[in-house]
């Protein structure tokens, strides 16, 4: 057993790899503000009655953890209550989860399972991904955007619940079917839809964010693109974000107020 306190304020202790089996005292690492948990190579599952103290006997504001091979299966709701953990990587010898920048997917990454709630900025997801998981970001309340690839097919219940953060999303036009999923996302001002109708098989509450409020979406959306009067003007230089119309750049339109009546930018 470590007891409690053993290590606190070892603040030169980064990175811990330590047996699963041992009984940790809630605060035996507090204050040392580790970055990096290695979990044992010789634990087969994890869930809240193993790993709870495990997780909760480390004091850090930004936690990266490391899953074994090893691991068969996980429990996706521990990760629920611990906001501190932002990266959760899977070694590459598993042959059933995957992960890619810092988030779990199933091995042929086709299924986003769970991005931690402590992470801040999603850098990519696959363009293998088909399926957004139920509650696969749930409680991510420091996100301020997601980008899906237009790879994906269906969002599951709750998959962005309570992504208080959360500004704005795209969702691809392959998009087949959406639950509802943005439950609690109290800042969320666009849902943009590159479908021009809502598909069939979008259940009928998928963007409400509370029992009285829901985002009026907008349909036909395109990134990175300039609607005038009713047409689409995709990009041509995105690195420069400029686009000549009628002799007018993209910034100009962005910044001059009668042109901006006629123009909506997206991107």
């Amino acid at each position: 057993k470590v007891e409690d306190s053993a290590f606190s304020n070892c603040q030169k202790i980064k990175e811990l790899s330590l047996p699963i089996d041992t009984v940790y005292s809630p605060n035996a690492f507090s204050k040392c503000n580790i970055d990096r948990l290695n979990l044992s190579n010789n634990i087969t599952s994890l869930s809240k009655e193993n790993v709870s103290s495990y997780l909760s006997c480390i004091s850090s504001d930004s936690l990266s953890l490391l899953i074994p091979g090893s691991v068969s299966e996980i429990d996706l709701t521990l990760f629920d209550e611990y906001s501190s953990i932002t990266d959760i990587e899977i070694e590459e010898s598993s042959a059933y989860y995957s992960s890619v920048d810092g988030i779990i997917y199933n091995k042929d990454k086709t299924v986003l399972l769970r991005c931690p709630r402590g992470k801040k900025e999603i850098s990519l997801i696959p363009d293998t991904v088909t399926s957004i998981s139920k509650g696969a970001f749930l409680n991510c309340d420091k996100l301020t955007n997601i980008s899906l690839p237009k790879s994906v097919q269906n969002i599951h219940q709750s998959a962005f619940e309570n992504c208080s953060s959360l500004l704005s999303i795209v969702i691809p036009i392959g998009v087949l079917k959406v639950e509802r999923a943005f439950v609690g996302c109290t800042s969320l001002n666009n849902i943009n839809c590159e479908a021009p109708l809502k598909p069939f098989d979008w259940t009928t509450d998928w963007n409400n964010v509370s029992a009285s409020k829901s985002i009026s979406p907008r349909w036909n959306f395109m990134q990175n693109s300039v609607l005038i009067q009713g047409v689409y003007y995709t990009l041509e230089d995105e690195e420069k974000n400029s686009l000549v119309i009628s002799g007018y750049e993209i910034e100009d339109i962005k910044t001059d107020c009668s042109l901006a009546q006629e123009a909506q930018v997206y991107g």
